[in-house]
């Protein structure tokens, strides 16, 4: 990717992010992001953290408690 530019996906599929992010892991990222009471809370994952999560049965889709 050229410097200035970036590429936004939004997915509720953790495959889908899983393969994008690999695609340019050092510059990829993943953000959790969820509206509590017109709040917007958000979370940075890496790739790593991501598959971690996973192979502890943790779908991070709806762990909200990682946003705190």
């Amino acid at each position: 990717m050229e410097d200035g530019k970036q590429i936004i996906v939004t997915t509720h599929s953790l495959e889908a992010a899983k393969t994008i992010a690999g695609l340019n892991e050092e510059k990829a990222r993943i953000y959790l992001i969820s509206l509590d009471n017109n709040i917007l809370k958000a979370k940075e994952f890496t790739l790593e953290e991501i598959d971690k999560l996973i192979e502890a049965g943790i779908d991070v889709r709806v762990a909200e408690l990682l946003l705190l």
